[in-house]
């Protein structure tokens, strides 16, 4: 009884309102047990539906991600100086180009054959304003031919290059043959080649749809069932030129041939999309979703069979069901309403600690309850400027400036992780990380001299896409640091010592786009057969004396 008594004691000594809860929450169980099915199976339906559209929405991120990526790498093709002078100097007197001098275009050559290898180009054609082949990377049947609207062989170039010459712009063309499993087995980018202010020429790129083909098969929704369909407008007529699962053929024809599929992607090609919709195929309950890709100009259409994607439905409902008739409600609401406090104010301190200190700080807070600062070596730090930004931002607005240093640093945060290197900290326009921080690593040099040229070549693309010109100055220095966590009501962690003070003035004296490093750094690289290094001996350096330092770039770009 006293155990009884002790028990009853415990629960009604605290805050009144957990029992009065208790005892309203019994009185509407009978209502809600009733509801409950039908409120949850109503939610997971708009789960699911929010599923299959955010599903299609990748897919079609993805293909326009690339797309994009390729035209950037056409635009900078037709760019090249190589190609630009070979143009120059090989234009006839009438301003028609015949033929392109094989001498001028090695270096051109040179260069393609390296970068298609990487982005996954097939072949590249340059015609004049007649239609004649002037240059191809690796089809040299064509060469000097003269393409029309008749050239059988070569059509799909033929088409792409009229594009381009027609519209005066980046002009993309997927061709269609039969009877394959993907019937848009290539796609070709074009764009205009100006000198001069004038057109002087057609370049041509066929990239391999393989990679849109991936993307198309790859299940991201709800596994064994979908099924991704890829159809352009020939003829007024939606044709699918590209389908996962088994392929374009006649175990499968009756689903293709459907009127309702056929009408969803002309909805779909003319720039519509749906929510989820339910239809009937091959005697069985279907989902479909459809969306226009922007890039191929093409309709996407994802299918699953009904019975899969509702499985979770039932079965979620069902158990949703019985678990609140089973345990009387009060106590789904008890539990409810104190793991939803907790979890409110244990969110709080996550977030705050996530924002103050890096995740390995929070873990020694935690278990140690304090931070003790410590000396590291092996420690590579970096120091990466934005270069007259300070001048760019006096006469723009403050969102503006604001706007800009989030992209940047933000391009930064994502480069940092993919070279194993951390965020120290931001000082204005200017960034400082970190590699070998939180363990010891042998590449902690070459992570930051990677980390360098990836952002500069960041930066470049950037610039590309904003209309900018922003360069950076990068500075890197290794050894020893010390960590620590330093304030009483704001905190910060930071690194301080003699490596971080170099760091700071290799960049403070590096030059535009250029990687700065020191002696210590230099011999801390386990790869120096990857690099190019640039002596700058007896460097004097503010508070440090005379330095030797180097300036370093990656081996393959000093080629280009």
């Amino acid at each position: 009884m006293n155990k009884i008594r002790l028990f009853f004691q415990t629960i009604f000594s605290g805050h009144a309102i957990i029992p009065w809860m208790l005892i309203v929450a019994i009185i509407p169980m009978c209502f809600v047990s009733f509801f409950a099915y039908h409120i949850a199976k109503t939610i997971l339906h708009q789960a699911i539906n929010i599923n299959l559209m955010t599903t299609i929405q990748k897919k079609i991120e993805v293909i326009d991600s690339y797309i994009r990526e390729r035209k950037i790498d056409l635009y900078q093709i037709s760019e090249l100086p190589t190609l630009l002078k070979a143009i120059q100097n090989s234009q006839a007197k009438n301003g028609q180009i015949d033929v392109l001098d094989p001498n001028l275009m090695a270096p051109f050559s040179s260069y393609l054959n390296y970068l298609s290898k990487k982005i996954g180009i097939n072949n590249v054609y340059i015609l004049n304003l007649s239609g004649k082949v002037i240059y191809t990377l690796k089809n040299d049947a064509i060469l000097g031919t003269i393409l029309s609207a008749d050239s059988k062989m070569s059509m799909d170039v033929y088409s792409s290059y009229e594009g381009a010459k027609i519209l005066r712009e980046p002009y993309l063309f997927a061709t269609h043959q039969e009877g394959r499993r993907s019937s848009a087995s290539d796609i070709f980018l074009s764009r205009p080649v100006m000198g001069g202010g004038s057109l002087k020429a057609i370049i041509v790129i066929r990239i391999n749809a393989q990679k849109i083909e991936t993307i198309i098969d790859r299940l991201l929704g709800y596994g064994k069932s979908e099924e991704t369909l890829l159809a352009t407008l020939i003829n007024n007529t939606p044709v699918v030129v590209m389908y996962s699962k088994e392929g374009i053929d006649e175990k499968n024809i009756d689903i293709l041939d459907s009127q309702k599929i056929q009408g969803y992607l002309l909805q779909a090609i003319r720039g519509e999309s749906s929510t989820p919709v339910e239809l009937e195929g091959n005697g069985k309950g279907i989902m479909a979703v459809y969306r226009y890709v922007p890039q191929l100009n093409m309709g996407m259409l994802l299918k699953y069979d009904r019975s899969e994607v509702f499985e979770r439905i039932h079965w979620l409902g069902l158990n949703m069901l019985l678990f609140i008739v089973v345990s009387l409600l009060f106590v789904v609401t008890l539990v409810f309403w104190i793991s939803r406090e907790l979890s409110l104010a244990n969110q709080k301190n996550e977030d705050l600690l996530a924002n103050t200190f890096p995740d390995f700080v929070i873990k020694e807070l935690k278990h140690k309850k304090q931070f003790l600062a410590k000396n590291v070596d092996h420690v590579s730090i970096i120091f990466i400027d934005i270069a007259d930004f300070t001048t760019y931002s006096l006469d723009k607005p403050p969102e503006i400036v604001v706007q800009f240093l989030d992209n940047i640093f933000t391009l930064f945060d994502q480069i940092c992780g993919k070279y194993n290197a951390m965020k120290i900290k931001t000082i204005g326009d200017a960034y400082m990380a970190a590699s070998g921080l939180t363990e010891y690593r042998e590449d902690h040099a070459k992570n930051t001299v990677d980390l360098g040229i990836q952002i500069i070549l960041a930066m470049k693309h950037f610039n590309l896409n904003h209309k900018t010109n922003f360069s950076v100055r990068v500075g890197i220095d290794s050894g020893m640091i010390t960590e620590g966590v330093i304030g009483k009501t704001k905190f910060s962690f930071d690194i301080w010592g003699n490596a971080v003070n170099r760091a700071s003035r290799m960049q403070s004296t590096s030059e535009k786009n250029k990687i700065q490093i020191t002696e210590e750094t230099f011999q801390a690289l386990t790869n120096k057969e990857d690099y190019t290094f640039t002596p700058r001996s007896n460097l004097t350096v503010k508070g440090l004396g005379e330095l030797n330092t180097y300036f370093v770039e990656e081996k393959d770009s000093a080629n280009f």
